[in-house]
């Protein structure tokens, strides 16, 4: 089983317009991300997928926001290949919240929460529905379970890392910036309000800096 969890904002869209143009990759895409769905009933969703996961076939590759626990379970019975990529949470913070700021996602409860109480960044970045983000999607599915993770600020060694780990062959196309936020809000956080963000989100730090020490970037 070969899964790529498309974390969001960190250039998965370009991974995919890789796997879709390579005649040698079987994709199936799955977006129906548990992050959609408010705590309560995640968790018993989440609850019925470690003792219940969704099947996946050995010939094809899984991509898109999906909670890794849903094909995995919570004591995977199969041999898997896990990848994904990651960026510095804050910078992830401030791309996504753009990102929302300027498309639509009507079914989205956050996205009708932050649109209805008219929600600044930093409302955004210190929200109970949005921290530690990347832990959300692996709940049930521990970090030290991947068997790659990349990193957004060395983007083109990771996405071929990724491929490399996913065995993907005939992979010769070139790496294109799709879904690309450009984002300034950054720069108009203070250091004291950039400090309190990467507390809020002290266990997506953990994740990040684990990734980048066990990986080698």
């Amino acid at each position: 089983m070969k899964l790529f969890m498309h974390t969001p904002k960190c250039a998965g869209t370009s991974v995919r317009m890789m796997l879709e143009g390579n005649p040698h990759v079987n994709l199936r895409c799955d977006y129906e991300s548990f992050a959609r769905i408010p705590a309560p009933d995640r968790a018993v969703v989440i609850d019925r997928c470690k003792t219940a996961p969704a099947e996946a076939s050995d010939h094809e590759i899984i991509y898109g926001h999906f909670f890794p626990i849903k094909y995995l379970g919570a004591e995977p019975h199969r041999d898997f290949k896990l990848v994904t990529i990651l960026r510095d949470p804050v910078e992830r913070i401030v791309s996504h919240y753009k990102f929302w700021g300027t498309t639509i996602f009507g079914e989205h409860y956050v996205w009708k929460k932050m649109k209805a109480e008219n929600w600044s960044l930093i409302d955004f970045a210190l929200s109970d529905e949005m921290r530690n983000f990347y832990s959300q999607f692996m709940e049930g599915v521990g970090v030290d379970k991947f068997s790659y993770i990349g990193i957004f600020e060395n983007l083109d060694v990771s996405v071929r890392k990724c491929l490399d780990v996913l065995e993907v062959s005939g992979n010769s196309m070139s790496l294109g910036h799709h879904n690309k936020t450009e984002s300034n809000y950054k720069v108009d956080l203070s250091d004291d309000i950039i400090k309190e963000i990467k507390k809020f989100h002290a266990e997506d730090y953990k994740i990040y800096e684990y990734a980048v020490s066990k990986f080698g970037h």
